[in-house]
């Protein structure tokens, strides 16, 4: 079986808990059974949030109007918290860790003021930041005109104090987003871990295989305390959208 092939785990763990009769290794299994299910929502519901996040942003691209600064992908991303206040630094630079043009925005005054180990927008910057979350905010209404009522679960991460707006759609896309940068820190320390730096690898490549298996394992902590059916619930609803 390869690494990161869940439903498979599940489907293994399930006939061997048909066949089980001992009590304390039915539990064991059960758990082990669960545990293979998170990973599987984490690595299906991955894929949704690249699906769902990513045309948000580009959708919004029509809605700008006025002043561009030099730095609007970055600004983009972190205009739903900067709007309102500053960001630490580390976060900044974890949400763009792979951004080459990172430290040019940090270091121009006009726009981003960096002072003990924060980040805020500077004035000029913050109105820019209020036409963008109001942006991605007719951006999410555009393409989700009547979203589900969903069950995302909350992550510890810094974007989760985002917000975008006040309606149900930019809502639902500060908690997705959150949960999509919650992967990629998982992520990150997979690949760390492995002692690799990121890179292009071969889907079927073993190493990548089990980096991305190491980041599902992480990357499943959200939605542990979901049961099967809640975590069914959200990978339909996210597929409906």
């Amino acid at each position: 079986m390869r690494p990161g092939d869940w439903r498979a785990v599940e489907h293994h763990l399930g006939a061997a808990l048909d066949l089980c009769v001992d009590p304390g290794l039915r539990a064991s299994i059960e758990e082990a059974l669960d545990e293979a299910n998170a990973c599987a929502t984490a690595a299906e519901v991955a894929v949704e949030l690249h699906r769902l996040v990513v045309p948000v942003h580009r959708r919004s691209a029509r809605y700008l109007h006025g002043e561009r600064p030099p730095h609007v992908p970055i600004l983009g991303d972190l205009a739903s918290v900067l709007a309102h206040g500053p960001m630490s630094l580390r976060a900044v630079r974890d949400v763009h860790r792979y951004n080459p043009h990172l430290d040019a925005a940090l270091a121009d005054p006009d726009w981003l003021v960096v002072e003990g180990g924060r980040v805020t927008a500077t004035a000029r910057c913050r109105e820019f930041l209020v036409i963008v979350n109001e942006a991605h905010t007719r951006a999410a209404a555009d393409l989700w005109p009547d979203p589900p009522a969903l069950a995302v679960p909350a992550v510890d991460h810094p974007m989760s104090a985002a917000r975008t707006g006040d309606t149900p759609q930019a809502r639902l896309f500060d908690r997705l987003r959150a949960l999509r940068h919650h992967r990629a820190d998982a992520h990150a320390a997979a690949w760390a871990a492995a002692g690799l730096e990121v890179r292009e690898m071969p889907a079927d490549d073993p190493v990548r295989r089990r980096i991305e298996a190491a980041t599902d394992r992480a990357a499943a902590r959200p939605y542990r305390p979901l049961d099967g059916d809640g975590r069914a619930a959200l990978l339909i609803g996210l597929r409906s959208l």
